[in-house]
């Protein structure tokens, strides 16, 4: 499956910025043909390369004096249909838990759709308090407070068009 996974940018604390777009999943369903063509471990294994890509970036640009990244995943277009299996998503999170504890310094979603800000707003009351302020709802439209923060945690020149309108980072990815 396509997955845009990139490390790209630096916030305003020089911590890099690890952007995943999902709607370049590829999309699956409940039929058992389709979830055994899921290579699980090419989830995970390319999770955690650009975890490390991250961390080494931030490692660098600290000279080790900071270890935490910034993870924005853009969610426009997102549909039930690109969420890979349960299965992978759990392994990530669970290899995640174990050997990156508090690496993650905000992450923010980018226009989540309604049903993942309800889904959202019923997890974080079983969430730690650090946890649960490390997460951030934004709408890239400018409409709500989010858009303003997200302009002060990222500077244009570091951040993507689609992240504040006027974001310099315009070189094409290839997914």
């Amino acid at each position: 499956p396509k997955q845009l996974l990139t490390v790209r940018g630096r916030d305003r604390d020089n911590r890099p910025i690890l952007v995943y777009m999902s709607r370049h999943h590829q999309e699956s369903t409940s039929s058992s043909d389709n979830n055994n063509a899921f290579d699980t471990e090419a989830f995970v294994l390319t999770r955690l390369y650009v975890l490390e890509r991250a961390t080494a970036v931030v490692e660098f640009l600290s000279a080790g004096a900071n270890e935490t990244i910034t993870g924005l995943f853009r969610t426009g277009g997102y549909q039930q249909a690109h969420m890979p299996p349960l299965a992978a998503i759990k392994t990530v999170v669970t290899v995640l838990q174990s050997n990156y504890p508090e690496r993650l310094e905000k992450f923010i979603l980018l226009d989540p759709p309604f049903w993942m800000r309800s889904l959202y707003m019923i997890l974080r009351l079983f969430l730690d308090d650090d946890t649960a302020n490390k997460i951030m709802m934004v709408s890239s439209s400018g409409d709500d407070a989010g858009a303003e923060l997200l302009a002060e945690l990222v500077s244009n020149d570091q951040a993507m068009p689609f992240m504040v309108p006027d974001g310099e980072l315009t070189s094409p990815i290839d997914p």
